[in-house]
């Protein structure tokens, strides 16, 4: 709930596109591009991505949305944070 929470906050409203289809690449990897806009109406967007090696293929689609969404909320808020999802694997 973090991101949704700062997106409320700080007014911003945005969602995500299909970049790269599962399809396109034999279900190993899925890319989105998020969108969003804050409260003074400056946009920003950022790229996810998820790839089947390391999020299971039943993931991909909602991984790389979500990856997208988070980023770009970050760099509009200007919080910084990384979503827990960033660092599976590293931890």
């Amino acid at each position: 709930k973090g991101y949704e929470v700062l997106a409320h906050h700080y007014d911003i409203q945005g969602g995500t596109e299909l970049v790269v289809s599962p399809v396109e690449t034999d279900m190993e990897y899925v890319v989105h591009k998020a969108t969003v806009t804050d409260a003074d109406g400056d946009e920003y967007s950022a790229y996810g991505e998820a790839h089947a090696s390391d999020n299971g293929v039943e993931n991909i689609v909602r991984m790389s949305d979500t990856r997208a969404y988070k980023r770009a909320v970050s760099r509009a808020t200007g919080v910084g944070t990384v979503a827990i999802e960033e660092l599976q694997g590293e931890l």
